[in-house]
């Protein structure tokens, strides 16, 4: 879903979204089919777009501790500055110092090209960054996690008792029983 900037007034534009209005769909299927909602507003300042706004929705996922299924609600709260994406010429990324270059990739700036921002990208992109690598349930709540802690737990004190009962070094055990 793209949007005009040109059509932004200097009060700004509000905008909301859910799976029923059905625009963000397509673009949001690969990280969520539950239920989403989104809502925005984007405001002309001096020299950039401030987009400001709020994304709710769940996500399947698996636990990365017991592996079972695991339903993520996610709460996204962004802030970001929308920048006309500077025009390069050819030949510019060997004219410039990396360090004039370097604040332009900041994490609170968001870029469009020409008149349109393509805030189908950016809110996929928000929602796939807050997705941890890594999901877990809420601490006492995975099911297996108990189970295999408890297994962990004999494990090790088996091993702890096998050790106890070697004496000496393992190489010489063979040695022990040979009568001479």
């Amino acid at each position: 879903m793209k949007i005009r900037m040109s059509e932004i007034n200097s009060k700004g534009e509000e905008f909301q979204f859910d799976r029923a209005s059905g625009e963000l769909n397509s673009v949001l299927k690969d990280l969520t089919d539950s239920d989403y909602n989104v809502d925005l507003k984007i405001q002309k300042k001096d020299t950039f777009f401030e987009i400001k706004g709020e994304l709710k929705t769940e996500c399947d996922e698996v636990c990365s501790v017991c592996g079972d299924d695991l339903n993520l609600k996610l709460k996204l709260n962004f802030s970001d500055m929308l920048i006309e994406k500077p025009v390069e010429p050819r030949g510019a990324q060997y004219s410039k110092s990396q360090a004039s270059t370097f604040s332009l990739d900041s994490a609170d700036v968001a870029y469009y090209e020409g008149d349109l921002f393509d805030l189908g990208e950016y809110l996929h992109e928000q929602l796939a960054i807050r997705i941890p690598e890594y999901p877990r349930h809420e601490e006492g709540q995975c099911t297996q996690l108990e189970v295999t802690r408890s297994y962990m737990d004999q494990v090790n004190r088996e091993s702890e008792s096998f050790d106890q009962e070697k004496e000496g070094h393992p190489g010489f055990a063979a040695l022990k029983n040979l009568k001479i």
